[in-house]
């Protein structure tokens, strides 16, 4: 009996531990959630140090920072996808590491704070345009999300660009008793990649250096040596004339660039005509003369007849090919045959043979004047006379074509909504003058201002008042 009761309680604990087993098998299927680790790796981001970048075609290369948030906790990978844009990889330039199936994946050790990847050029010896590679990161593991600064721009400048140097002007002159000489400009485009010089050659049939004229920098045998910064834009030489009591024919020089150092190379106006003119010669006809030589209908000029003055007037308010010239006593319209070219302040001299002194819409001008008749020979800053119109009025019509400001009038028709376009007029309280607006002037839709005001401009004499043309914006304040 007693071995009997042994047996059945060994199978009693066998059946109760497999009940157990079975039972904790069944609770585990259950829930199969895996166990959170206690120790999960901490998010980071990243971003690129910098949005742009720019690198030489003939450089080392490129060090480009990839920055993290913080340190890493574990080893980890980055992606940067690459646009090619304007430049092709093997072709152009190459990466560390290298280029894999559109992008770049660099690795990063546990404790790094950035990455790094490098870009270098493939240098050549031909001439490229400035091509351009786009960077963007992507997420490779989890642990690393770009965030900011996803996206950077690299530009690859080329080493064979060269910079065309040319002389502004294919003409120019002075007289010779001018105290600040004539600045001869040579534009550089694109701007000068490096250090240089560019050598200017002078020759003369009637003139003489040291005797006749000078420049600076100084002349050495027949050369100029202007010296180029790089990043500079233009240069220049100056040329003096040397006065003397005699009568002279105009001497003339004959600029040439001959010679360029640093990336510089001969432009398309390569040479320049240079006249010094004479202050002993018959002296210019006066505006003031041709003028009061109307008779009312067109008369022609048909011998040489030159008048000297400052340019008044610029290219808006103002038709094109009309430039307004005045002295010391008169001003005028000038209608040329093409394009007005010169800047206001340019001192000119005007060759009128062949042209014509009649009127134009009510206003006395100068028309059928070649360009070329036009001759720039140095600058003046003119200073413009103050008015009240109803001083203007005890002048009669002798004022047209001058440059003058309108001090202490008001527009009658200022309500804070019409512009300045067309015809508006301006009071004193006592006369009227017209601010004439073209359609085509850069302030043509600005509101008219109210209060008082100053206006400068041209004046014209038409149906027996006056009317001013503004030049710019800034001439009505």
């Amino acid at each position: 009996m007693k071995a009997k009761n042994n047996t059945h309680g060994s199978f009693r604990l066998f059946i109760s531990t497999w009940v157990i087993l079975i039972t904790l098998l069944v609770a585990c299927n259950k829930n199969d959630t895996p166990i959170p680790n206690p120790n999960p790796p901490s998010s980071n981001n990243v971003q690129f140090a910098e949005d742009a970048y720019s690198v030489a075609e003939n450089s080392a290369g490129l060090s480009i920072d990839l920055t993290l948030r913080s340190k890493l906790s574990a080893n980890s990978k980055v992606a940067v996808k690459i646009q090619g844009n304007s430049a092709g990889y093997g072709t152009d330039y190459v990466t560390e590491p290298a280029l894999i199936n559109g992008k770049i994946v660099v690795q990063v050790a546990a404790g790094s704070e950035k990455a790094t990847i490098r870009v270098v050029p493939v240098n050549n010896d031909q001439p490229n345009i400035e091509r351009e590679i786009t960077l963007l990161l992507e997420q490779e593991e989890a642990g690393i999300k770009p965030e900011g600064k996803v996206q950077s721009k690299v530009n690859i400048t080329d080493d064979e660009t060269s910079s065309l140097v040319s002389f502004r002007e294919a003409t120019a002159g002075i007289m010779e008793n001018s105290p600040t000489g004539y600045e001869l400009i040579l534009d550089i485009q694109p701007a000068a990649a490096e250090n240089g010089f560019a050598d200017v050659q002078v020759q003369s049939a009637n003139a003489v250096y040291g005797q006749h004229y000078t420049t600076l920098p100084a002349a050495i045998n027949g050369t100029i040596r202007v010296p180029v910064q790089a990043g500079k834009s233009f240069v220049s030489l100056v040329v003096f004339g040397t006065d003397n009591p005699l009568l002279n024919a105009p001497r003339v020089l004959n600029f040439a660039l001959s010679a360029t150092s640093g990336g510089l190379v001969k432009g398309n106006q390569k040479t320049n005509v240079f006249t010094i003119e004479d202050d002993d010669r018959v002296p210019f006809m006066p505006i003031g003369s041709i003028r009061s030589g109307f008779t009312g209908t067109q008369t022609t000029f048909t011998t040489s007849t030159i008048i000297a003055g400052v340019v008044t007037s610029v290219n808006d308010n103002i038709e094109p090919n009309t430039v307004y010239v005045e002295d010391a006593n008169a001003g005028i319209a000038i209608r040329l045959k093409n394009r007005n070219q010169l800047q206001a302040g340019d001192y000119v001299t005007v060759e009128l043979e062949g042209s014509h002194l009649s009127e134009t819409n009510g206003i006395l001008n100068l028309n059928g004047v070649q360009n070329g008749m036009a001759t720039k020979i140095g600058f003046e800053v003119k200073e413009v006379p103050g008015y009240k119109p109803v001083q203007l009025y005890q002048s009669g019509q002798d004022m047209e074509g001058r440059i003058v400001t309108l001090n202490d009038v008001w527009f009658i028709n200022a309500n804070g909504t019409n512009t300045l376009y067309g015809e508006q007029r301006v009071t004193d309280g006592a006369r009227q003058i017209i601010v004439r607006t073209e359609a085509f002037a850069s302030f043509a839709n600005r509101i008219i201002p109210a209060g008082i005001v100053s206006v400068t401009g041209i004046l014209v004499w038409r149906n027996n008042e006056y009317t001013i043309y503004p030049q710019k914006s800034a001439d009505i304040r």
